[in-house]
Order: structure tokens, then C-alpha cells, then sequence
């Protein structure tokens, strides 16, 4: 199954997307992206290209640091993700595994979005990426 580890590590998120762009777009696979994107249908602009880095660092330092509820902090981990848009394609497929694979290392079963949640899940992404509120996120 999956190993068992508290830290999350950039590799990880990395790999993940490696994984997802293999064989599609082998020179984006596992790289930040190095452009400005705009997200289709968003109210929220991801930061810029030159400081993903940091912003990557900041969030996986903030989420291994973080204490309590494992929704809340998976929750967390989502919405930062999906805020800072760091690939060029694949941040959503890269976002819904990473979520499940930090799930499944606590014991808890992956997480699936029905198609007709789908929409409710999309407003709800945006709406914590714009006003950064991830409460909303643990509720769904």
C-alpha cells in the first residue's frame, strides 16, 4: 500500500506530477512551471513563475508543521496547492492524488468527487483560493 511518512517532500509532489504528464508533455513533467498562467473560469491569479519555489517551500513547511484536525490540514494542503497552481497542466489531477495520498498514509480511504458535486467542488476551490478560507473544503 502506501508507506507510511509523516513529511511531505517536494520529490513527492514533483513525482506525482511526473506521473500525470508522462508520454503527454515530457518537458513539463515534474517542473514548475516557468510562465505566467491564468486558471479558465477563476476569480484567483496564481503567483508568479519566479517565486514558486518559495511559495512551494512556505506550503509544504506550513503543512508539515501543522497540528489538529486531519481534515483541516489536508484541507489546507488542497486549497494552498490549487492556490499557487504550480505546473503548467495537471495541478488538479496532481492535487486530488496528493490529498489522497497523505489520506491514505493516516489510514484514512481516498477521497472522490462526484460528478454532481463536481461544480459545488470547483466553486468551493476558488472561493478558498480567493479569499483563503479552506473551511468550506472540509465540509464538502
Amino acid at each position: 500500500m502506501v508507506k507510511a511518512s509523516k513529511t511531505l517532500f517536494e520529490s513527492d509532489i514533483k513525482n506525482i506530477q511526473m506521473l500525470i504528464l508522462k508520454g503527454v508533455d515530457d518537458y513539463y513533467a515534474g517542473k514548475y512551471r516557468d510562465k505566467k498562467v491564468l486558471i479558465s473560469g477563476a476569480s484567483h491569479t496564481p503567483p508568479e513563475h519566479f517565486i514558486l519555489k518559495t511559495e512551494m517551500e512556505n506550503m509544504l513547511f506550513r503543512y508539515n508543521s501543522l497540528d489538529g484536525s486531519v481534515y483541516n490540514k489536508i484541507a489546507f494542503l488542497h486549497g494552498e496547492f490549487v492556490r499557487i497552481h504550480p505546473f503548467i497542466d495537471g495541478n488538479g489531477r496532481t492535487a486530488r492524488l496528493l490529498v489522497n495520498l497523505e489520506l491514505m498514509k493516516l489510514d484514512y480511504p481516498p477521497i472522490l468527487i462526484k460528478i454532481a458535486d463536481r461544480q459545488e467542488y470547483y466553486s468551493l476551490l476558488d472561493e478558498c483560493c480567493s479569499m483563503d478560507n479552506t473551511i468550506n473544503l472540509v465540509v464538502l
